[in-house]
């Protein structure tokens, strides 16, 4: 008899038959492929037609957008009267591409405009008047809103009672009462079936550029048409997961065209230091390697930048502001990492913290921009809401909420106003605020509110609705060409999640930069193989080798050394045969813990142990550049990064390693590169300019990467000429009178310094991580 066991308790549900309609055969699809849109309720010729093609679809007319000809009518006035116009976006991506898509067509129609995207840490979301009066302050005549400003009732009546006109665009949930604008474009105004209903923001900004630049044909210097836009569009689709149907899904459609030919140098660099391929960019390649990169500037630093990263001609400003958003990137993931692994440790330490309704956890000065990222994980591992709080120096805990389908979190939130400070989101996110002390009756009492709402103590059974079953013979390249046709994939035209019965785990692999990423490589009884990707999956639990199980999964057509490659993704197993867990022989390294105790580890005599320093210590050891292969290893300096430690142990390959884990004395910017000066200066005086990147990381005992932008910061500014050939680096001073090459100069500068500031503070984050991990952790 076999023995059950479903991975997270999700209850599979198999396809439901159903028959192709004649008129449908004639579009030449895959059985599979039709079927699915007979599912999707996609049963005529002339729908499937317009669901498929773009060249089908007949667009809707802007004009049917509630207040759209009052909005046009403002612009253009502001327009023709040089009145400065305000762009106020959203930190968002989202929002940043319809801040950039508005100042885009307002500068090629000749406005007088600028922009204002609030700074998440200091503003959050939407208008606060404080920042609003600065705005006004500054000449504002006339505010135009895009991802925002439906819910600023307060915001709106003060700009009215200075006497500037407030213009709105926006696609959020209407309050009771409408603000009272000049004009409020929200296409939640229109019917929920209306074609323009699920428009995002960027949607509704385009709709408004759109009848600007109709309109304004002669005056359009750029000579830019609303095709140049979709590009923006598709990101800010993709990227806010709106539902895929009517113009929505048409202007992704077209928006993807443009973004495999998009003319921004911007988005031609991300691109690069992304590794994705420019000619086959598709949805997933923005939601996962475009917008992490573009939201981790709004989480963590000042997004305004990023009109200026998507409008640019400038080669060099895109570079630093591309390498900045990989900086801030990078940190994302470590503080996600390390705020992950410490509300496991809390589950671990009180596991009745899993019996509520809602799992509510915090910590003091959790990193507010990232937790609703680590919830949203949290919430997909233990299938029930999660809320994350921040507790501050004030003594008030702020956090953000996650739900699973079927439970409205905000009105679970809002059953507790009366020990809130105050709170919003919508079904599926909400944040909040409330006093550190009010922490465990707001865990116990939103519990409460969730199992009455629901009228039983047991969440909502998880779900998982299979599209086929097939054996693994059957996937090809050729079948996932065939059901691609039904792209672009998102909310009301999910991926298709395929299914193969009774398999074997033949190997398994972690992957990634930070092995973060798991790699399964599956056979059935006829020895057929396939590798299956499980992103994200290091610390969760897997099928056991001489297990069978069931697997589920999502088939895309990858790309590997420039060759189309069929790519399998993990989306759930259920064991049917499970056997006893084996303990593994491999040979794991022994690691010994000596941090925060650095004193009894200098007393330790261990012959052959090599000692891994950098920066200015009073211990002498080697820097990572002059380890060698041994069978002890002591990291007494935290090292700057994970790739950094990952090369170490691949280089010494220890079977002992002691964690000490000193930090170098943090620099800020302005320090690192007076520092860095300095040791140009010594190179020039003493070296005959002669210096190594690799030096001058170990002494500095940063990373590589903050090396090259310090000496490019230096250069930009006529302080050094730099020739940079490999790890090998020729400094000579400048000719008197040269002017820096175009490009460089004082804006260079200052963008350099924000990515060297972003691959500083990666570098601390990491160093945190690597005080607080678990040392096993640190060495797989």
């Amino acid at each position: 008899m076999l023995l059950a066991k479903t991975y997270k308790m999700t209850k599979w549900i198999d396809p439901t038959p159903v028959e192709i309609p004649e008129s449908l055969l004639d579009l030449g699809l895959h059985p599979l492929a039709a079927q699915t849109l007979v599912r999707r309720g996609i049963a005529e010729l002339s729908a499937a037609k317009a669901f498929l093609d773009p060249n089908e679809y007949t667009p809707t007319d802007g004009w049917e957008l509630p207040d759209l000809r009052t909005a046009v009518d403002r612009v253009e006035q502001a327009i023709l009267k040089s009145e400065s116009i305000c762009v106020w976006g959203d930190f968002d991506v989202d929002g940043q591409t319809s801040t950039a898509l508005l100042v885009q067509t307002l500068r090629a129609l000749g406005a007088n405009v600028h922009w204002h995207i609030p700074l998440r840490a200091t503003e959050s979301h939407g208008i606060k008047i404080p920042y609003l009066k600065e705005v006004i302050d500054n000449g504002a005549e006339l505010i135009l809103t895009c991802d925002t400003g439906v819910g600023e009732y307060d915001a709106i009546e003060y700009a009215n009672s200075r006497g500037i006109d407030v213009v709105i665009t926006d696609h959020h949930d209407l309050p009771e009462i409408l603000p009272n604008a000049l004009a409020v474009v929200d296409p939640k105004r229109l019917p929920d079936e209306h074609p323009l209903a699920t428009l995002p923001g960027v949607g509704v900004a385009y709709k408004l550029a759109e009848k600007l630049l109709e309109s304004r044909e002669e005056e359009n210097s750029s000579r830019i048409t609303h095709h140049d836009l979709l590009d923006l569009v598709a990101l800010g689709i993709t990227a806010d997961v709106a539902d895929l149907q009517g113009d929505a899904r048409y202007l992704l459609q077209r928006g993807l065209i443009e973004l495999r030919q998009t003319k921004r140098i911007g988005l031609q660099t991300l691109y690069e230091l992304a590794g994705i391929n420019p000619l086959t960019v598709n949805e997933g390649d923005i939601g996962f390697g475009i917008a992490p990169r573009m939201n981790a500037i709004g989480r963590l630093g000042d997004a305004n930048i990023m009109v200026d990263f998507l409008t640019t001609e400038n080669p060099s400003q895109a570079r630093v502001i591309a390498t900045q958003l990989e900086g801030l990137n990078t940190q994302r993931r470590l503080l996600t990492s390390q705020i992950y692994q410490a509300a496991e440790a809390q589950i671990r330490d009180n596991p009745t913290l899993k019996e509520n309704a809602a799992l509510v956890l915090a910590q003091k000065d959790w990193p507010a921009g990232v937790i609703g990222i680590t919830a949203s994980r949290l919430g997909e591992r233990y299938r029930k809401p999660v809320i994350l709080l921040s507790v501050g120096e004030d003594g008030k805990a702020r956090g953000s909420a996650r739900s699973v389908a079927g439970i409205h979190i905000t009105e679970a939130i809002a059953a507790q106003k009366d020990i809130l400070h105050g709170f919003g989101g919508h079904p599926m996110a909400a944040g909040m605020a409330l006093d550190a002390d009010k922490i465990p009756a707001f865990r116990r009492r939103i519990s409460k509110t969730i199992t009455q709402n629901l009228g039983t103590e047991k969440l909502p059974e998880a779900t998982l609705l299979i599209d086929a079953w097939l054996p693994l013979k059957d996937l090809s390249l050729a079948l996932s060409a065939d059901l691609n046709k039904l792209a672009p994939f998102g909310p009301r035209n999910r991926s298709l999640i395929l299914a193969s019965h009774d398999l074997t785990l033949a190997n398994i692999a972690k992957i990634g930069r930070n092995k973060e990423h798991i790699r399964l490589t599956v056979k059935d009884r006829e020895e057929n193989h396939q590798t299956i990707l499980w992103w994200n999956a290091a610390d969760e639990e897997h099928p056991e080798k001489g297990s069978r199980f069931d697997l589920a999964f999502k088939m895309r057509t990858g790309e590997y050394k420039g060759q189309p490659q069929l790519t399998l993704e993990m989306v759930d197993f259920r064991v049917t045969v499970e056997v006893k867990r084996v303990e593994s022989s491999e040979k794991k390294i022994e690691v010994v813990d000596f941090r925060l105790k650095s004193e009894a580890f200098k007393g330790l005599k261990v012959e052959g142990l090599q000692v891994f320093v950098e920066g200015n210590s009073e211990i002498i050891g080697k820097n990572r550049y002059q380890l060698k292969k041994s069978e002890e290893l002591a990291l007494y300096t935290s090292p700057p990064g994970q790739s950094e430690l990952r090369a170490m142990l691949k280089k010494v390959k220890p079977q002992k390693v002691y964690l000490i884990g000193i930090d170098p004395p943090e620099f800020t910017p302005q320090a690192f590169l007076s520092h860095l000066a300095g040791l140009v200066k010594y190179a020039l005086t003493k070296k005959d300019g002669q210096t190594n990147i690799s030096t001058l990381a170990a002494v500095t005992a940063q990373r590589e990467a903050t090396i090259r932008l310090g000496l490019e910061w230096l250069a930009a500014g006529g302080q050094v000429v730099v020739d940079v050939d490999g790890d090998e680096v020729k400094l000579t001073k400048p000719c008197e009178g040269l002017e820096p090459s175009q490009g460089s100069g004082e804006y260079a500068q200052a963008d350099l310094f924000l990515a060297i500031k972003g691959l500083l503070a990666e570098t601390i984050a990491f160093r945190e991580h690597f005080q607080i991990t678990e040392k096993e952790s640190l060495m797989e």
